[in-house]
């Protein structure tokens, strides 16, 4: 947030904050993430249209969990394609992953 301000956005309601969504200059393209959602879809909308008209005629990307159905479906709407992929690695049985709905994309694969 304090390196790129003009990249940061918070959704509140009536229960304090519901959302978020933070982006950062990379070379030439625009990453978006974290962004994390508890206020449903309409906040998850919200923040992603904030960000794309905060900086227009910019390339973004995202890194998306793809266990997340509705940020992928989301971000298709919008004109997002998936360009890689990144392995998800771990020490237990993959029937042992969980993921946070709630988390619609990571920073980056070294940071989460």
């Amino acid at each position: 947030m304090t390196n790129f301000p003009d990249l940061c956005f918070v959704s509140e309601d009536d229960n304090g904050i519901n959302g978020y969504i933070m982006g950062s200059k990379s070379g030439e393209f625009i990453r978006i993430g974290p962004w994390v959602v508890t206020g449903g879809m309409k906040t998850a909308r919200s923040l992603l249209n904030t960000v794309i008209s905060s900086v227009p005629n910019q390339v973004l990307r995202v890194g998306v969990l793809e266990t997340n159905r509705d940020a992928t479906s989301l971000l298709e709407s919008n004109g997002f394609r998936q360009i890689s992929f990144s392995w998800r690695m771990s020490t237990r049985p993959q029937e042992d992953w969980s993921c946070s709905k709630r988390l619609f994309a990571i920073c980056s694969p070294a940071r989460g």
